[in-house]
């Protein structure tokens, strides 16, 4: 029997996962995890008598691995594009507005008893942090958004810039100006860049409204009547454990994206690339409709149905599987300038299914996942990874886990207003682990349309057309998907 096929079979994998969550996990947190937290504890609280010092949460944590001042891989980019033009100074007003709002702008990170903190930055300038700049050559100033996320931040400064492009004209979206934020992950998550957007934006109760509705959607699913917590504290007592175990194994057994065939020994740098693109939400809702699937799940499975094609036209295993590493907000999120935020793999066979069998499966699974005490699960073993970090955030550690990292935001409100000006729509450009996951997918659903963004590793893809390949196979999968229903 080839041992290969041995150790990705299922029966297999569910025994190792119930072997490594009782036997193995188990103890480990007992032993290890548990007595750290203790020590934590202890250490904050013998920090309050130390002026401006505030712990890092353990999902602040996750991200402190990053090569911060020298070539971070870690901060999130967006890029706000506006139809007119914008002043200066009443930007630096809104994100004075905002500093207030959130302190942590203001204060960098150190270290205390192993434990790492917040500290208020002394000689804190908000001109250190907002700039303006009159550059109006648009390849330059692509490259310049391209660049920021792995621009390296000062020593001893807070971790965080916005930059006014007064000239930013695109054509193509009819914008004449841009505001770019960067923030590094230690900050916050997509929400949290969200919430920053917001506060810099005019004040719209509209817009805060969807917000909350976002927020309460996610927390509604903390809402158990007695019976369902009775059946929760029996599903994390006897199969959560070894269903997470499961779900992560059978992610990194999964294949990775194949180098191209026709690559040469000149694209092995250390660098990325990014595209982007935008398609119609019309399409995907008449998808949802006519399949009976959510949109998340039409998005998903477009996606996943992509990356599956990319692998197997590089010569990878048709017999195998991909698995994306989907990123979904915590129950308790609050929606302000935090990190909130954990991965669920969600594995996809590269046979044995057609497209609409793709969407019904990963649609079975979001339902699971959802009325469950797998996103507890999950959860806790996010959390227990960032208190590791939080004391052994010294070592480099970059796992190559699951084939790819989907994250996937849907705004459905009216478009946010920004000094009167109708907020078209903003980029996301975040960074990439180095040697981590190859491929990033972002989808944002703002103002009638699904933004769909690329950040690949230039190993893996050398240039542009290579990584633009999987954005059209994700445009195929809709419309394939839109026309077959249509004829069946």
């Amino acid at each position: 029997m080839n041992l290969n096929l041995f150790f990705r079979n299922k029966t297999f994998l569910k025994i190792f996962s119930v072997f490594s969550a009782y036997f193995v996990l188990l103890p480990f947190i007992i032993l290890v995890v548990v007595p750290l937290y203790i020590y934590k504890r202890i250490v904050i609280y013998l920090s309050k008598g130390r002026k401006n010092y505030a712990p890092l949460s353990v999902d602040d944590c996750i991200h402190i691995v990053d090569d911060i001042h020298g070539r971070p891989s870690g901060s999130i980019s967006g890029v706000v594009c506006l139809k007119s033009g914008h002043s200066f100074d009443d930007l630096v007003a809104r994100v004075e507005r905002v500093i207030a709002k959130s302190p942590k702008l203001t204060c960098t990170i150190t270290r205390w008893m192993s434990v790492y903190f917040w500290k208020r930055c002394e000689d804190f300038q908000i001109f250190n942090h907002v700039s303006r700049n009159e550059e109006s050559d648009p390849e330059k100033l692509t490259q310049l958004v391209n660049n920021l996320s792995e621009k390296d931040y000062p020593v001893g400064k807070p971790l965080w810039e916005i930059i006014s492009l007064p000239n930013y004209v695109h054509a193509e979206s009819g914008t004449s100006s841009a505001i770019v934020l960067r923030v590094h992950h230690i900050l916050g998550d997509g929400l949290a860049l969200l919430s920053i957007i917001r506060d810099v934006c005019d004040k719209d109760p509209a817009a805060d409204e969807e917000v909350e509705k976002l927020l309460k959607s996610i927390r509604k699913k903390l809402s158990l009547n007695f019976w369902k917590k009775i059946s929760y504290f029996l599903q994390i007592v006897f199969i959560t454990p070894w269903e997470v175990v499961y779900w992560w194994v059978c992610g990194f057994s999964s294949q990775s994206i194949p180098r191209n065939s026709k690559q040469g020994r000149n694209c092995d740098y250390d660098r990325k690339i990014n595209v982007a693109t935008w398609i119609d939400l019309t399409l995907l809702k008449r998808i949802s409709k006519k399949i009976g699937a959510n949109v998340t799940s039409v998005i998903h499975a477009g996606v996943a149905g992509a990356v599956r094609r990319i692998v197997l036209e590089r010569g990878g295993d048709p017999t195998g599987d991909i698995a994306g590493v989907y990123i979904l907000p915590k129950l308790n999120h609050p929606g302000t300038l935090s990190n909130n935020v954990f991965g669920v793999p969600l594995v996809s066979p590269m046979s044995r299914e057609d497209r609409f069998q793709r969407v019904a499966r990963i649609s079975k699974t979001f339902d699971h996942m959802f009325y469950s005490s797998l996103p507890i699960g999950m959860m806790t073993l996010f959390n227990v990874f960032g208190l590791l970090l939080g004391f052994f955030g010294q070592t480099r550690i970059t796992p190559n886990t699951c084939t790819y990292i989907h994250s996937n935001f849907a705004y459905f409100g009216e478009p946010m207003k920004i000094f009167g000006n109708t907020l078209e729509r903003w980029i996301t450009v975040p960074g990439l682990q180095r040697n981590g996951n190859p491929l990033l997918v972002i989808t944002t659903s703002y103002n009638g349309k699904l933004g769909l963004q690329l950040i690949g590793d230039k190993r893996i893809f050398p240039d542009e057309d290579s990584l633009m390949r999987i954005a059209n196979y994700v445009e195929d999968e809709f419309k394939s998907l839109d026309i077959e229903k249509l004829y069946n």
